[in-house]
């Protein structure tokens, strides 16, 4: 779908919900809407469906699944990185996390999950990407402080004067 394709798919529909009553009757409003709100739901999926699938699988344990679909969703959103940047008008997604960056969350918490050791460079991947993130850094801060935890043979030192 191209991006012209798209703009003038959301102009007519926008039209024809605002107009329709006067131009094409009731009926017509409806048709608008319904074709709206289809719209919405296919573009959504169309676009980000690897995302869904991914984060699908990861719930259900298949973390080999959840990787492949995930690294698919974050090539998709590389190459379509205008969609992205512009998701609240073409795909009416009003977070503020963008679908790169909820895709690359998702791949380190996967491989977290499973006890990879790339988690690490996946939360660096995505903390490098979107500095903002904090669910990124604050995740990887974390996984830093368990690893050191771990070198030390599981023990957590305090230090002076805490509780």
């Amino acid at each position: 779908i191209s991006g012209i394709g798209v703009l003038i798919m959301l102009f007519a529909c926008f039209y024809l919900m605002v107009f329709a009553d006067g131009l094409v009757g009731r009926a017509g409003a409806w048709a608008a809407g319904f074709l709206f709100f289809g719209y919405m739901g296919f573009a959504n999926w169309w676009y980000a469906r690897d995302l869904f699938l991914g984060r699908s699988a990861a719930r259900r344990g298949d973390f080999v699944r959840a990787v492949k679909l995930l690294e698919a969703a974050i090539e998709r959103f590389e190459a379509l990185a205008w969609i992205d940047r512009f998701r609240m008008v073409l795909l009416f997604s009003p977070t503020g996390c963008r679908f790169r960056e909820s895709a690359l969350l998702a791949l380190a918490h996967c491989h977290a999950l499973a006890g990879n050791r790339e988690a690490f460079a996946a939360f660096e991947r995505c903390a490098e990407a979107f500095p903002k993130s904090s669910s990124a850094t604050a995740s990887l801060m974390l996984l830093r402080v368990g690893a050191r935890i771990g070198a030390r043979g599981g023990r957590i030192e305090l230090p002076e004067g805490a509780r």
